[in-house]
C-alpha cells in the first residue's frame, strides 16, 4: 500500500511539474492585439501633434496577423493610409521590432493601455504614441 501511495506521489508532482510552462506568460502580441487611437507624434518640425481618438486607428489581429489602419484625418502625415496590411513583431535583443508589409516600422513599447513605436532615426525620428 505504501509503494503504490509514493508511485502516486510521484505521478503527481511529475505531472504538475510538466504541465507548468513558460507559454503560460500573456505574449506581448496579445497585448498588441485590439485597437489603437493614435494619440501623439513626437519629433516632428515644428515639434509635436496631438489627435483624438478616432481620427487614426490601428487594429491589430494576432490571429490573423492583420493590422487594419482607419484614417480619418486629410492629412496623411507619416501615418499609414487607411487599408489591410500583414504585419509581424521581431525580437531583436530585448526589443520588439514592428515591421508592416515587411518594412521596419520601428521598436516597439506596450503598457497596458499606451503603445510606443520609436522609429529610432536618431535626428529626424519619431516616437508614434497609440492609446486604447
Amino acid at each position: 500500500m505504501k509503494i503504490k501511495f509514493t508511485k502516486l506521489i510521484i505521478l503527481v508532482t511529475l505531472f504538475i511539474s510538466f504541465s507548468c510552462s513558460t507559454d503560460d506568460k500573456i505574449k506581448e502580441g496579445d497585448l498588441l492585439n485590439g485597437s489603437w487611437n493614435l494619440s501623439a507624434l513626437y519629433g516632428q518640425i515644428p515639434g509635436s501633434e496631438e489627435f483624438s481618438p478616432g481620427e487614426v486607428v490601428w487594429t491589430f489581429s494576432e490571429e490573423s496577423n492583420e493590422l487594419i489602419v482607419v484614417n480619418n484625418i486629410e492629412q496623411r502625415l507619416s501615418s499609414l493610409e487607411s487599408g489591410t496590411y500583414s504585419y509581424e513583431v521581431l525580437e531583436n535583443g530585448e526589443s520588439q521590432i514592428l515591421y508592416v508589409q515587411e518594412e521596419k516600422i520601428g521598436s516597439i513599447k506596450l503598457q497596458s493601455n499606451l503603445l510606443q513605436i520609436d522609429t529610432g532615426q536618431a535626428s529626424d525620428g519619431v516616437l508614434i504614441e497609440f492609446q486604447r
